[in-house]
C-alpha cells in the first residue's frame, strides 16, 4: 500500500519536494484538490504511472520516491510494482467518457460473469504479486552476489599484487588469468609447491644460479653379460695343438700376443736364442683362424665391458635454487651406492674374462 510521497525532483512545480515532517500517510482512497495550476494533474499522472506500469513521456526526466509497506517505489522500479492503484483524473475522463457522441469504454460491469472474471483477475493479480516479490528477492540476492564477487576479486588482485610485486594488477587482470588457468587439468598446488613457486618467482635474476647441464644416463650390463656367457662358452677349433701351450693359458696368451713380432725365424727378442723355422711354424699352426676370430670377439667384448664402467659427475646442491636443494640432496643420496654396485658388477665380469681358460678342441 502507498503511504506517502517521500520526494519529487524536476517535475513541474515540484522541482525539489521533500515530505515535511508530520505529514499524514495516505489512506485507501485519497482525494487531491487545490487551485488551478497548483500541480493536481501532475501528481495524478505520477500516480497513474503506477497503475499503467508505463512511463508517461510528459514526466520524463523527473525523480520521485513513494513510501510503501515495503521497499520504496522510484522512477527506476515502478514498472515492477505490485501495488494496486486506480486514478480518476481528466486523463481518465478523456480516455473513457466521450461526450461528443462516441461510445463509452466500460468502467464497471455487473453480473455473474463479471464476478467470476473478477475472481480470476484477483487470483492472477495475487500470483503476479507473489511472483514480483520472488523476483525482487532473487534480484536482490543476485546483486548481492555480484557485489561480493567483485569485492573478492578486488581483494584477491590486491593480495597478488602485493605478494608477487606485480604492478599494475587489478581485478580485470585477475579475471583474464582465471580464464587462462581454467583450461588446465588442475589449478591447485600443495602448500609446499605453492611456497616453492612463489619463492622462485620472487627470486631476482641477480640471485638466480647459473643453468646446470641436464644429466641423462641409462647404464645397463644385462646385454653384455648375456653376450659374454655366449662368447666365453664358444669352443674354437685348432689344426695342431701344442700341449704345453694348451695346458698353460697364461703362456699361451703371452705367445699369441708376441707372435706377430717374429714374422720370420731368427733370434728371439726375449731370450736371444735362435727361433727355428719349424718352431715358428708350430706356434703359428697352434693358433688357428677360428681361434683368431674367436679372440677378436673376446677382445671386442672385453673392450665394451671395460667401457661400461659408469662415471657420473652431478651438480652440487649449492648450484640449484634454494627451494630445490633439499629434494635434490635426497634424490642423489642413493646414487653413489647404486653406481658402485653397478661398477662392481662390471669388475666381476672383467674378472671372469681374465680368469677364462683357453679351450681347445681337435678337428
Amino acid at each position: 500500500m502507498l503511504k506517502s510521497i517521500e520526494k519529487i525532483r524536476g517535475l513541474g512545480v515540484y522541482q525539489d519536494y521533500n515530505k515535511p515532517a508530520g505529514t499524514q500517510e495516505f489512506g485507501v482512497k485519497n482525494l487531491i484538490y487545490g487551485w488551478n495550476y497548483s500541480g493536481k494533474t501532475t501528481l495524478s499522472r505520477l500516480f497513474a504511472q503506477l497503475e499503467a506500469k508505463i512511463a508517461n513521456p510528459d514526466l520524463s526526466g523527473c525523480d520521485f520516491s513513494f513510501g510503501t509497506d515495503g521497499d520504496a517505489i522510484t522512477e527506476k522500479n515502478f514498472t515492477r510494482s505490485n501495488i494496486s492503484v486506480r486514478v480518476f483524473n481528466s486523463d481518465f475522463v478523456k480516455a473513457n467518457l466521450h461526450f461528443d457522441g462516441g461510445s463509452f469504454n466500460p468502467i464497471l460491469l455487473l453480473g455473474k460473469e463479471s464476478e467470476e472474471a473478477q475472481r480470476k483477475i484477483d487470483s492472477l493479480e495475487e500470483r503476479i504479486k507473489r511472483s514480483d516479490s520472488v523476483q525482487r528477492k532473487l534480484n536482490s540476492e543476485f546483486e548481492a552476489l555480484k557485489l561480493r564477487i567483485a569485492q573478492a576479486k578486488t581483494e584477491t588482485a590486491k593480495f597478488i599484487r602485493q605478494r608477487l610485486k606485480i604492478d599494475p594488477y587489478t581485478a580485470a587482470h585477475l579475471g583474464q588469468d582465471v580464464l587462462a588457468v581454467s583450461i588446465l587439468d588442475s589449478q591447485l598446488l600443495m602448500e609446499n609447491e605453492l611456497s616453492d613457486a612463489i619463492e622462485l618467482a620472487l627470486t631476482p635474476d641477480s640471485k638466480k644460479p647459473s643453468i646446470v647441464d641436464e644429466l641423462q644416463a641409462s647404464p645397463a650390463i644385462d646385454a653384455l653379460y648375456k653376450e659374454a656367457v655366449t662368447v666365453l662358452a664358444a669352443t674354437p677349433s685348432f689344426s695342431s695343438t701344442l700341449k704345453h701351450l694348451a695346458e698353460s693359458p697364461a703362456i699361451e696368451r703371452w705367445v699369441q700376443s708376441g707372435l706377430h713380432l717374429h714374422p720370420t725365424a731368427g733370434a728371439c727378442e726375449f731370450c736371444g736364442n735362435e727361433l727355428l723355422p719349424a718352431r715358428l711354424e708350430a706356434l703359428r699352426t697352434h693358433f688357428s683362424k677360428d681361434l683368431e676370430d674367436h679372440q677378436e670377439k673376446v677382445d671386442g667384448l672385453l673392450g665394451r665391458v671395460k667401457a661400461a664402467e659408469f662415471r657420473l659427475i652431478w651438480p652440487k646442491a649449492a648450484e640449484l635454487n634454494p627451494q630445490f636443494r633439499d629434494n635434490y640432496s635426497l634424490a642423489i643420496d642413493v646414487l653413489p651406492a647404486a653406481i658402485n654396485a653397478f661398477n662392481q658388477a662390471v669388475k666381476n665380469l672383467l674378472a671372469k674374462f681374465n680368469a677364462r681358460p683357453m679351450t681347445h678342441a681337435k678337428r
